[in-house]
């Protein structure tokens, strides 16, 4: 079952709308015993029906799993990961695997490994950022976050997806230090993080609605509420 952010208007499914439909279908499953039916049914499309080619997912897909726009969206490879997990901490057990394909674990794994992630700065690069719009610098703030929080969260579930703990405690804590450090820059009121980077000086100051993970850095536990530069 495709997740749509709009069935009317916009008939298209970005895994990134999907994840945050799904989140409360999930959270309201005492009220709709339904919504976590859905969220397995979601699940098995976005990891068995969905177009992802060679380079995972693009920037929309049409509910047939077809892609709409190829584009590639740092961010929309991390969602569907968050979307498995939550379901499998509110359920207690990991959904029905899609037909045809491996366990989730390898699954998993495999996404983990075709994440354009600089070897040296432990950055995730991005053609486009949240709102559809080509980056100006190929590391967004926001994605950082998210694949920060994204490794923190598989660490949880290492054993029983068989993955990689050491490597993916080392890429949480990369990235981590990577924000701090590659992200700082002068800001009105004094040292802030940048929306964007190249990593190496250069940086862009914005913020926009879509870059959630922003908002919730907090609440994910990667600074307090308090910090002056987030």
């Amino acid at each position: 079952r495709c997740l749509l952010s709009d069935h009317r208007l916009l008939p298209l499914s970005w895994t990134r709308d999907a994840y945050y439909q799904a989140l409360l279908l999930l959270a309201a499953r005492h009220v709709e015993p339904r919504g976590p039916v859905v969220v397995t049914e979601h699940l098995r499309w976005l990891w068995g029906r969905c177009d992802r080619g060679n380079d995972g997912w693009m920037r929309s897909h049409l509910p047939n799993g077809a892609v709409k726009d190829r584009a590639f969206q740092a961010d929309q490879q991390l969602y569907p990961v968050l979307e498995l997990l939550d379901y499998r901490e509110l359920a207690e057990a990991w959904p029905k695997s899609p037909p045809g394909r491996s366990n989730w674990g390898e699954m998993v794994a495999e996404t983990w490994r075709a994440l354009p992630i600089d070897s040296e700065l432990g950055l995730l690069a991005s053609e486009e950022n949240p709102a559809d719009d080509p980056a100006s610098l190929p590391y967004l703030l926001s994605t950082q976050i998210l694949l920060w929080y994204t490794a923190t969260r598989l660490l949880t579930h290492a054993g029983e997806l068989r993955l990689d703990a050491p490597a993916l405690a080392s890429a949480a804590d990369t990235v981590r230090a990577a924000i701090r450090d590659r992200f700082a820059c002068p800001g009105p009121f004094g040292t802030q993080w940048a929306y964007e980077t190249n990593g190496r000086g250069q940086h862009r100051r914005y913020h926009d609605a879509n870059d959630l993970p922003t908002v919730l850095a907090p609440l994910w536990g990667l600074c307090p509420p308090e910090d002056p530069e987030w």
